[in-house]
């Protein structure tokens, strides 16, 4: 309908011209509901004036509104409670994760710097070594044992905090994904 098209409807055999921007055939559903109402309140006011019947049958509406209002008041309330409960529990978790992988990448560099202090003995020893001509092999043969030692415990802590890395960066996802689902279900709340 255009802008304040004027609707016709009949109540109960009187005509009532509105000007509404709504569609006719949500009028005129609204207005059956309404004469409908009104038909039951005077079949149990037999001979009571019309203004008392319409009257009563206006409260009942009124009353009926306030409740559901009252309850999507009430609804609203609790969705939003739990909302900020959510978020609240949602920005804690991202937090923790966000630490906990600040701590696994402080104890990856930790490990590191150890290989790097090891690779430093190791060539330190081995120019040692080089040095002392009678016992070069058996030196080189321990250092290089340890070298791969330390290699080796180096490789696995590497793996072992890549993995954690990897669990903490797939949570700290989740977390965000969850935190922008709390979000969007409240942006639809209040599109309603």
């Amino acid at each position: 309908m255009n802008k304040a098209d004027k609707l016709q409807i009949t109540i109960r055999g009187r005509v009532y011209t509105l000007r509404t921007e709504e569609e006719p055939s949500r009028i005129n559903r609204l207005a059956l509901q309404l004469e409908e109402l009104i038909d039951e309140y005077a079949a149990g006011m037999r001979g009571n004036p019309e203004v008392e019947i319409v009257t009563m049958a206006g409260f009942t509406l009124v009353e009926e509104l306030d409740a559901v209002r009252t309850e999507l008041n009430k609804a609203k309330a609790e969705l939003d409670a739990a909302l900020t409960t959510a978020k609240s529990e949602g920005v804690a978790e991202l937090n923790k994760a966000k630490a906990e992988l600040e701590e696994c990448k402080f104890e990856l560099e930790l490990a590191r710097e150890e290989s790097e202090k090891a690779q430093n003995r190791y060539n330190n020893a081995l120019t040692g070594v080089s040095e002392a001509s009678d016992s070069k092999d058996a030196k080189i043969a321990q250092l290089e044992e340890t070298l791969s030692s330390f290699e080796e415990a180096f490789a696995e802590v590497t793996k072992q905090k890549e993995r954690e890395n990897i669990a903490l960066q797939e949570e700290l996802e989740a977390y965000k994904l969850k935190l922008a689902e709390t979000t969007d279900g409240q942006m639809s709340l209040a599109a309603v």
